[in-house]
């Protein structure tokens, strides 16, 4: 269970206790209302929900996001109902109009020569280019990862040493999206794969928390991902000036029953 930590911290505890009282784990939502206690703690402390403080953390959300899920919105306009509902006639609650900016970015679908063409390239790149210690490692086996398992970038970013078990054959994805947990399990090839990268870069990295480490801290960089992706993408002479640009996130959609016969094939061909 999460702390509440803001003058709001009474009322979000009995708005939670009351959810559970009707059966409803509301895992997701407390973790977003938890953030809404967070921003106020750190915007004027309010003992009760105002337009400004919830408006302005609607709008700090979608910042942070260039998804079209704005599932946090519906737990705080349910909190305000609550309030008013208990007596807090002031507190604001979130229009059924209410909208903040939506990015709907389109998916670039590979094909199985340019996935091929884009690894080949990736190790010819990390191969002549001047990186960061440890990076000629972490590229290719990050997107061999994002590509085998269907990964998110930023689940592949943020795992943890301590949740790849290479011995057993998985690896534990926690906190993703829905901040749900997950357990993938690994082909052989992609754990032999895995176990050559954790060898060599264990020689670079040897106290690393993160799988994928950064080259300029523990954890690799977000923006690095998609820039390094896309330089391999264009040396590779893959198109790139249509209207759909291929980002790292598009390995995700790859990842379907028809492809994995060709993901095993892969490890061959390069």
């Amino acid at each position: 269970m999460v702390e509440f930590r803001s003058n709001l911290s009474p009322h979000l505890a009995d708005f939670i206790a009351f959810k559970h009282s009707m059966g409803r784990k509301y895992t997701t939502c407390e973790h977003y209302l938890w953030r809404l206690d967070r921003f106020n703690l750190e915007n004027g402390n309010l003992p009760i929900l105002t337009k400004d403080v919830v408006t302005g953390w609607l709008m700090k959300m979608a910042g942070e996001t260039e998804s079209q899920n704005r599932s946090w919105i519906p737990p705080v306009r349910e909190f305000g109902r609550y309030l008013r509902n208990i007596g807090f006639k002031d507190a604001y609650v979130v229009d059924d109009n209410f909208v903040t900016r939506r990015y709907y970015a389109e998916t670039y679908l590979m094909v199985n020569s340019e996935i091929v063409a884009f690894f080949k390239e990736c190790i010819s790149f990390v191969k002549y280019s001047v990186l960061k210690p440890g990076m000629r490692y972490v590229y290719p086996a990050f997107y061999m990862l994002m590509y085998c398992c269907g990964l998110r970038t930023i689940e592949a970013r943020m795992l943890k040493c301590s949740d790849v078990h290479l011995e057993e054959r998985y690896i534990d994805i926690m906190h993703a999206k829905g901040y749900r947990d997950r357990r993938l399990y690994l082909s052989d090839e992609l754990v032999d794969y895995l176990t050559g990268f954790e060898r060599n870069i264990s020689l670079v990295k040897p106290n690393r928390q993160f799988f994928f480490p950064g080259g300029c801290g523990d954890l690799c960089s977000s923006t690095a991902i998609p820039a390094t992706f896309a330089k391999i993408w264009i040396a590779a002479g893959l198109p790139h000036d249509g209207k759909v640009k291929p980002r790292p996130y598009d390995f995700s959609y790859a990842n379907l029953p028809s492809f994995q016969t060709f993901r095993n094939k892969l490890f061959m061909i390069i």
